[in-house]
């Protein structure tokens, strides 16, 4: 296997994989940022319209415009933007509702979060959940750093099959273990910390008005 043999079948679809999961976050806050300009253009035509035309439906429609870009969310009903809205603390908590949405529902009876999918309603199901992802974690994390375990395993068969290879096909793998471990380090991560924020929203609804 030649260099371009490595970089192509080894190192460049990892690669895309890691920059997929980072351009996914990078297209979630540029839509986020779309909605918001978009809204905030229709509150402010549809209040001076209104003021134009001394029509009170359109001041309470270009009140709902404003609503909808401060919540920077599509497909939300409105009682649901207006129990985000009353919360204690509602700037950050939508900050966190948007961090770990596909893990919430809005509970507009009462007044709060509950899971979106029922089975995470189980603690149970979640400590699974959080295991997975914990190992998970621990491998990739093993796979990222795992030029510092050559001189343990140096004498074992793996030691001696990675010595076997030529040095380029050691870079390659080499690069691929660590991109791999990469991608499941961040992956896992990602979704612990969304599973932890959502449960401690889901906790703290009472703090809803």
């Amino acid at each position: 296997m030649n260099t371009v043999d490595i970089i192509t079948r080894v190192i460049f679809p990892v690669l895309t994989l890691v920059l997929a999961g980072i351009g996914h976050k990078a297209k979630w806050i540029i839509q986020a940022d779309s909605i918001f300009e978009r809204y905030s253009k229709l509150s402010k035509f549809t209040h001076e319209l209104a003021n134009q035309l001394n029509d009170e439906r359109l001041k309470e429609i270009s009140g709902e415009y404003g609503y909808a870009a401060i919540i920077r969310k599509k497909g939300l009903s409105r009682d649901e933007r207006y129990t985000l809205l009353n919360m204690l603390n509602p700037v950050e908590g939508i900050e966190e509702y948007h961090t770990c949405s596909d893990y919430l529902k809005i509970d507009v009876v009462r007044s709060g979060f509950s899971w979106k999918r029922k089975r995470y309603s189980s603690h149970l199901y979640r400590r699974l959940v959080s295991l997975i992802n914990s190992i998970f974690y621990f491998i990739g994390s093993i796979m990222l750093f795992c030029p510092i375990f050559y001189q343990p395993f140096q004498d074992t068969i793996v030691g001696n099959t990675f010595r076997s290879l030529s040095v380029k096909m050691q870079i390659g793998t080499t690069t691929y273990i660590m991109l791999a471990g990469l991608f499941f380090v961040v992956v896992s991560l990602n979704r612990m910390s969304k599973q932890h924020r959502a449960g401690k929203l889901i906790q703290n609804s009472h703090s809803i008005r």
